[in-house]
């Protein structure tokens, strides 16, 4: 998905991780790091973003992640999920 968006040249794909995240993105993609304890954080990775889109590995907790997100991209004025 994230190759697909890019390869347009249309887009400007932003992931966000933790920062033990041993995680690996194509070149292009921003990476902002922040800390899911401090909702703040949240906030302000996905301010000025489009539109999120959530893809989260099975090894996180990902009801209680999804909620994080979806509320911080709400108050972060995120016009689409």
């Amino acid at each position: 998905m994230t190759e697909a968006l890019l390869g347009t040249g249309k887009h400007t794909v932003t992931a966000i991780a933790r920062p033990q995240s041993q995680s690996t993105f194509p070149q292009g993609v921003v990476v902002k790091h922040i800390d899911y304890s401090k909702p703040e954080t949240l906030v302000e990775a996905l301010r000025g973003q489009e539109a999120l889109l959530i893809t989260i590995s099975g090894h996180a907790p990902i009801q209680e992640t999804e909620e994080k997100l979806i509320r911080a991209a709400g108050e972060a004025g995120v016009p689409w999920m």
